[in-house]
């Protein structure tokens, strides 16, 4: 289904946009089941912006949400804090942008050209940007992470880096491919090891990239700082979180009045932010 004119372009609520695209990599499904694509704009001035394009309904339909949350970027990603903040990474030369919104982007915590402080910083290029564990699931730490080139003169020596504050501030890189690599996305197993896909051997523009995918422990990653035992098992998020949706309330224990509650059964003003609610015992989506 082609969504485009929901979105941008003639017809649309932007049309005089001239394009976009969302970076290449892992996209997010928030815990209250948004669909979230972090994407970059090139508007009339040729200036290019960040948005969410965001859908309610499971992808159904498509919505462009927020104000940019900076300009002059590029391929963003966007992870989701515990308290449901979206916190996004977003490329540049040298550094990278940073923000933080609590309503899908309507409003930014920082400046919009505000750079990370600690981490990877160096070639612009794409890289991943994802939580890989979370004491919402019963793990005893919150760890994300970042994976990009750790190099100020080329595509090379694609590393990962920590959080411990989900995603605001980065420990030491720590390499995964130490000759030519660039663009990275990555994915936590089941088991509680981290899958990394990433480009090798090649150099920017000469297409002779080989794809590589490697997998690695928490332990690995943080030098024994975090390691997941069987007295301490990883926990993945719960198999009720799936694509289709997301079940928090037994369907007898729905509020049934008129009243709007979140997915967690949490009453809520009617002035509540875009997503899908709970009213009159049914799910409900408010744009």
């Amino acid at each position: 289904m082609d969504h485009t004119k929901s979105l941008y372009g003639t017809g649309s609520p932007n049309a005089t946009w001239k394009g976009g695209f969302s970076g290449s990599g892992a996209a997010l499904q928030k815990r209250d089941g948004t669909l979230v694509s972090s994407f970059v704009n090139r508007q009339a001035d040729n200036s290019q912006n960040f948005f969410f394009f965001m859908s309610f309904d499971h992808g159904q339909t498509w919505s462009v949400q927020g104000t940019s949350g900076t300009t002059s970027a590029d391929e963003p990603k966007t992870l989701e804090r515990n308290n449901g903040d979206l916190s996004i990474f977003v490329r540049a030369t040298g550094y990278n942008f940073h923000n933080v919104t609590s309503d899908n982007g309507q409003t930014w915590h920082y400046a919009p050209q505000t750079r990370f402080t600690s981490g990877i910083s160096g070639v612009a290029c794409d890289g991943e940007y994802m939580t890989w564990c979370s004491t919402l699931d019963g793990n005893p730490w919150n760890i994300a992470f970042e994976t990009l080139p750790n190099s100020s003169t080329a595509r090379t020596n694609v590393s990962i880096c920590l959080s411990t504050d989900e995603g605001e501030t980065f420990g030491s890189p720590k390499t995964i491919c130490p000759w030519g690599s660039g663009y990275s996305t990555a994915v936590v197993l089941p088991d509680g090891t981290l899958g990394v896909y990433y480009e090798e051997d090649g150099y920017y523009n000469a297409h002779n990239y080989v794809l590589r995918f490697v997998r690695m422990s928490l332990d690995w990653a943080s030098d024994g700082r975090y390691k997941f035992t069987e007295e301490q098992p990883f926990h993945p998020i719960p198999s009720e979180y799936t694509p289709t949706g997301i079940n928090f309330i037994p369907a007898p224990t729905l509020p049934q009045d008129n009243a709007i509650y979140d997915l967690s059964g949490r009453r809520v003003s009617d002035t509540a932010v875009p997503g899908v609610y709970i009213k009159n015992g049914k799910k409900v989506l408010v744009r």
